[in-house]
């Protein structure tokens, strides 16, 4: 079972590119701030994007993505890339919503990476399920 926390983010604007119809276990994209997205019919849409604090910011040409306050479950990943975060990801498919009492939201996830050299046997980074109401759920792990 993955362990978490549940954190209460608030809105957030990202400048970068997005690739659309992508393979989820595609390697060699790396960034500050992943944003995960999958369509209605499946197809899975990544945008490589960092924080920025207003749209004037953003270097021209890149896309604007506006990220809504959310509640999320954040997993930290550790080891190498990308192996470490395939793991982690097919752990989080196979069930995590489900043993953890949770549903997700209509809202993208995040993959928040760190400075490190993503091939270093203690990499560290997290991902972020954007998660629903979890009023009625426990808050053991609420932060």
């Amino acid at each position: 079972m993955l362990s978490f926390q549940i954190v209460e983010k608030p809105a957030m604007i990202l400048a970068g590119v997005t690739l659309e119809n992508v393979k989820s276990n595609q390697e060699g994209i790396q960034q500050a701030i992943g944003i995960c997205k999958t369509q209605p019919d499946f197809r899975f849409d990544y945008s490589a994007t960092y924080q920025v604090e207003t749209s004037v910011q953003a270097p021209k040409g890149l896309e604007i993505i506006r990220i809504p306050s959310a509640t999320y479950a954040v997993i930290s990943v550790k080891g190498p890339m990308p192996s470490s975060l395939q793991e982690t990801w097919r752990k989080i498919i196979q069930g995590f919503f489900q043993e953890n009492n949770l549903k997700p939201a209509n809202s993208p996830n995040l993959e928040i990476y760190s400075s490190q050299h993503p091939q270093d046997t203690d990499y560290q980074m997290e991902i972020w399920l954007a998660i629903a109401d979890i009023t009625n759920n426990s808050k053991t792990n609420l932060i």
